[in-house]
């Protein structure tokens, strides 16, 4: 091979086995990932204050209870309206987050009063009741409650229990004395997103004051429970 040859050869080759150098050296291109995205977080419930009726020096009548959400500044809240004097209010925290307020107003009339339950959801910074109206005939013996029991509802079941009298509520001694009591529950519609019944029942026993009627009344109310398309 002559030498003109040889020149032109051997850059060829130099250049063949540099480029192939090369290509072993560079990283294989994958194709890139989309990141996983974690699902955002549930805003934390607001904060809730709760304000007690003031008597009015005018009519005497309480008006101003009420629970409120707080946002900031802002307050945004359910009121009890007028003649209601005294407000509780229970949080009930659902495995999902989310938070529930059972709320009882009080209203007194001489020696009876009346409980109203209300149960506040949070909803675009509003409260809202889910409840229909549940009012609870007196204050010394009506008793409620509320029950999770998630074989049968995700949402809280809530109970009532209200003193039966005889005809003549008036009579004092008749008060004194074991009755029967009527047990009502609420629970949860899905297909309406409130809450729908009533489902009740008069117990067979008859009850005297400080007993606790829900909760000597359980099995019965299981029972219930069971029969109704709780879901």
């Amino acid at each position: 091979m002559s030498s003109h040859h040889r020149r032109i050869i051997f850059p060829v080759l130099m250049a063949i086995i540099l480029s192939l150098s090369g290509c072993k050296q560079k990283a294989p291109v994958t194709q890139a990932q989309t990141p996983h995205k974690a699902p955002a977080a549930q805003a934390a419930p607001a904060e809730y204050k709760v304000y007690q009726g003031v008597q009015s020096p005018i009519d005497y009548d309480y008006k101003g209870a009420r629970v409120c959400f707080v946002y900031g500044k802002e307050e945004h809240c359910w009121n009890a309206g007028d003649g209601f004097s005294e407000v509780t209010a229970k949080p009930i925290k659902l495995r999902s987050g989310r938070r529930l307020i059972l709320v009882t107003a009080l209203t007194m009339g001489g020696s009876d009063g009346t409980i109203d339950l209300v149960l506040l959801d949070e909803q675009n910074q509003q409260p809202v009741n889910l409840l229909p109206e549940v009012e609870l005939d007196s204050a010394n013996a009506g008793q409620w409650d509320d029950l999770l029991i998630e074989d049968l509802s995700p949402m809280p079941i809530i109970l009532s229990a209200d003193p039966v009298w005889s005809a003549d509520i008036s009579n004092a001694e008749d008060r004194g004395r074991a009755h029967q009591f009527a047990i009502t529950a609420y629970y949860y519609d899905q297909a309406t997103a409130r809450y729908t019944g009533p489902v009740n029942f008069m117990t067979s026993r008859k009850y005297s004051g400080g007993e606790d009627v829900l909760e000597l009344e359980k099995p019965n109310i299981m029972s219930m429970l069971k029969r109704v398309a709780v879901n």
